[in-house]
């Protein structure tokens, strides 16, 4: 599932903003199509205007209330209208998903019961993100489970040479019964405080599992951002910048 709003504070019109010509959000899900373990790819929106994009290119979009606190509460709304054991939320300002992400995002939920809720993570190469708060930076124990998210830069460095910078990328994967536990819980301090919804879950007792991806991806959180993205996509082949086009029926 892909929410996507209208509404952003920090960028209205988000996910019908252009990329390479074409609105983002149908970019995200042309590429989340090509996924070999997602039988359906679901656009969650309060807007008829991304609603009416959205089918107009073919594609199937499921509307939610307005009063959604965040991404995943629209996910939750919307599942009772799916039948999956596995939820994918995919991040619709992820113009530059690659489909092994969703596998990867995935992978430890097939593997056994233990694991209910994983994001991915990748390397933190740009300059300037581990001090943006754009930018939400992860830590982990040893078997990869988060132990916080912060739009500060974390963990500390006392020492050169220290621990991976790790940023949070906007996919998550969830086991159905995951999200009727997320929508059934309120936001707590460290969620509105950082403004990070998979605090929901560590705030309650659970785990979240992060899934390191060498992918590298641009998020668009702000004009700016778009901008970087827009560049990045002129200066890629002309096979990868078809790769993410949706084509009208």
């Amino acid at each position: 599932m892909i929410p996507a709003r209208f509404a952003s504070s920090r960028f209205p019109g988000k996910p019908l903003a252009l990329v390479g010509g074409q609105p983002m959000i149908l970019r995200v899900v042309a590429q989340a199509l090509k996924s070999r373990s997602l039988e359906e790819v679901v656009v969650v929106t309060d807007d008829d205007r991304i609603r009416e994009t959205v089918e107009a290119a073919g594609f199937r979009a499921v509307m939610t209330s307005s009063d959604c606190f965040t991404g995943t509460d629209r996910v939750a709304e919307a599942v009772s209208r799916v039948a999956a054991d596995w939820i994918v939320n995919i991040q619709g300002d992820e113009p530059f998903l690659e489909p092994q992400m969703i596998e990867q995002a995935l992978g430890p939920l097939f593997e056994g019961p233990s694991v209910q809720v994983t994001t991915l993570m990748t390397g933190i190469r740009e300059p300037g993100d581990r001090e943006s708060r754009h930018t939400v930076k992860v830590v982990t124990d040893a078997q990869g489970d988060i132990l916080c998210f912060s739009r500060n830069p974390v963990p500390f460095r006392r020492f050169p040479g220290g621990p991976l910078d790790i940023k949070q990328v906007g996919l998550y994967a969830f086991r159905r019964k995951a999200l009727t536990s997320f929508a059934s819980w309120k936001p707590g301090p460290l969620e509105r405080n950082e403004s990070v919804e998979l605090y929901r879950f560590l705030e309650n007792g659970w785990k979240v599992r992060g899934v390191l991806t060498s992918v590298r991806t641009v998020s668009v959180d702000t004009p700016e951002d778009l901008e970087r993205v827009n560049r990045r996509f002129q200066t890629a082949s002309p096979t990868r910048r078809e790769a993410g086009r949706c084509r009208m029926p």
